[in-house]
């Protein structure tokens, strides 16, 4: 079994986006949408809080700047 989709659990995503879920219950199709969950994790960094504690400026201006649409993101 595996699900693909673009569901968030929030509010906004209930109440005013399209958000859609799909079921497949189907061993290849699972095993090579894990593969390439696999693949992607190749290219992936762990970010653990003491990191994300020590960002830069910049990320942190970009975040400021982003706060009035955050909700939008």
């Amino acid at each position: 079994m595996a699900t693909i989709g673009s569901t968030n659990l929030d509010n906004r995503s209930f109440a005013v986006n399209d958000e859609l879920n799909v079921i497949v219950y189907n061993r290849a199709v699972a095993q090579r949408l894990e593969n390439a969950f696999g693949d992607d994790l190749a290219y992936s960094r762990r970010v653990t809080l003491q990191a994300w504690k020590n960002r830069g400026l910049t990320a942190r201006l970009l975040e400021t700047l982003a706060l009035p649409i955050r909700d939008l993101l």
